[in-house]
């Protein structure tokens, strides 16, 4: 299983000062504005409102790795069939606008269940055999921060496979 990254604050300024993309990074302060898991099958999960998708749901996805960075979690695939099987549970599912503000914007806090955001659903997947504990808020950067300091302590789960960003 791979966690995906997306590098938001990608392109020239112009593409940078009118991406949503671009924002979310600059917001968060981090060079992510996205996550993705994708499976060992190459079929990729999260929640999005990109590619005609107003919430959750699986997709393959033609991968530009300019764009993208990549962290593999090496499990067994028992692991990933249970984190597989609840995913399933929550396609369909909204995408949850509130939830992305409440990370800019600290004093919003609106737990909805039945509508997610890319890291906050993929946070929740990855606890579900504790590959991450769950965080009530937390935003693709704050993800890969995390994962970069599990490749540290558990370099034999955990490491990078595509990274162009640097972490302290």
């Amino acid at each position: 299983m791979k966690i995906l990254f997306y590098i938001g604050n990608y392109g020239d300024w112009f593409d940078q000062a009118v991406s949503i993309s671009s924002w979310i990074a600059f917001w968060t302060r981090g060079p992510y504005s996205h996550t993705e898991i994708q499976f060992s099958d190459g079929i990729c999960f999260s929640s999005t409102t990109r590619d005609d998708s107003t919430g959750v749901r699986f997709k393959y996805i033609d991968i530009n790795w300019e764009r993208w960075d990549a962290l593999e979690i090496i499990m067994p695939l028992d692991h990933e069939a249970e984190i597989k099987s609840w995913c399933n549970t929550q396609v369909g599912k909204k995408y949850d606008f509130w939830g992305l503000f409440g990370f800019t914007i600290p004093f919003i806090v609106i737990q909805d269940p039945n509508s997610w955001y890319c890291s906050e659903i993929d946070n929740r997947a990855l606890a579900i055999k504790n590959y991450m504990k769950i965080f009530a808020r937390i935003h693709p950067n704050q993800m890969a921060q995390i994962l970069h300091e599990h490749t540290k302590t558990q370099p034999e789960i955990y490491k990078w496979i595509e990274k162009k960003n640097n972490f302290t």
